[in-house]
């Protein structure tokens, strides 16, 4: 039972499925994606097929090329240690880089936001579908601590809690899955989602991360698969997005940005906005004078 997918067509139906997931206490992690077909892999995945070697530059010259073009502008950041691998792959994700990370959020909330994010409902198809991963990272670490035939408790531990800063000391390590459980303090933006990363250079084979969790096979007892995909049509959109708003779950708040105040003008055609300002007024089109 190692991917199992619910269907949903209702707000009830998907949130619902949804809190069960996230209050169970099996320490799940979310991912949206506005595309039902979209597959679970890293950015670095789709970038290039050529197998990741630890002695591969790859990474380190998209990451410089990228912070050269910060400098040549004036906006390297000072708040991010340069000096520090992690700290510098963080950064370059939260921008777009090409990378090994896969960002998640412990609130299925947020997943939902981003797996509606920019989509319109289709009148001409109304089937059409988002997904929202959980993922269980309990069973990805059991899974993980028993690749070596031996179930290893050590290795548990240390994929969900071990300080992983050491790993990445001399080079972006080849073949390895890696939970980071909390972004670096100067990440605000991943904070306000409540984010975590996996971190895959695994040498799938032609394969992805996902292909990969569906040969898990979870140990006897186990009541949650290790993931589950909770598909939602984005004929309920509206509703969705007025429950996220009153959460608080908007683009603005959860970007920090004016990239996420865009995102909020795209979706406000979805649905009638209930946030906003007093005071920030547009003046009407005068008519007269045109």
């Amino acid at each position: 039972m190692s991917i199992h997918t619910i269907h949903t067509t209702t707000p009830q139906d998907a949130f619902g499925a949804l809190e069960h997931l996230a209050s169970g206490g099996g320490g799940i992690i979310f991912r949206g994606h506005s595309n039902v077909d979209w597959r679970l892999c890293s950015t670095l995945s789709r970038f290039t097929t050529i197998r990741y070697e630890a002695w591969d530059t790859l990474i380190d010259e998209l990451l410089l090329q990228f912070f050269d073009g910060l400098a040549s502008v004036g906006q390297l950041p000072t708040s991010v240690d340069l000096n520090d691998r992690l700290s510098r792959l963080e950064y370059g994700r939260h921008y777009g880089v090409p990378s090994p990370l896969i960002d998640f959020t412990y609130s299925p909330y947020v997943a939902t936001f981003f797996a509606f994010n920019g989509t319109r409902p289709n009148r001409e198809n109304p089937t059409e579908e988002v997904v929202v991963y959980a993922l269980s990272v309990a069973e990805l670490a059991f899974h993980w601590a028993s690749l070596g035939g031996t179930f290893d408790p050590n290795e548990r531990d240390r994929f969900l809690h071990g300080d992983k800063q050491s790993i990445f000391k001399h080079c972006y390590p080849a073949d390895i899955l890696e939970f980071l459980r909390l972004p670096a303090s100067w990440n605000t933006r991943m904070q306000r989602q409540i984010g975590a990363f996996l971190y895959d250079t695994l040498d799938h084979r032609g394969g992805d991360l996902e292909q990969f969790i569906d040969q898990i096979r979870e140990p006897d007892g186990s009541v949650i698969p290790a993931l589950t995909k909770i598909v939602i049509r984005k004929s309920i959109s509206r509703e969705v997005f007025e429950r996220l708003e009153l959460m608080g779950m908007t683009g603005a708040r959860l970007l920090d940005d004016h990239v996420g105040a865009a995102f909020d003008v795209l979706n406000s055609y979805n649905y009638n906005r209930v946030t906003g300002t007093r005071d920030l007024k547009m003046p009407p089109p005068d008519d007269t004078k045109v």
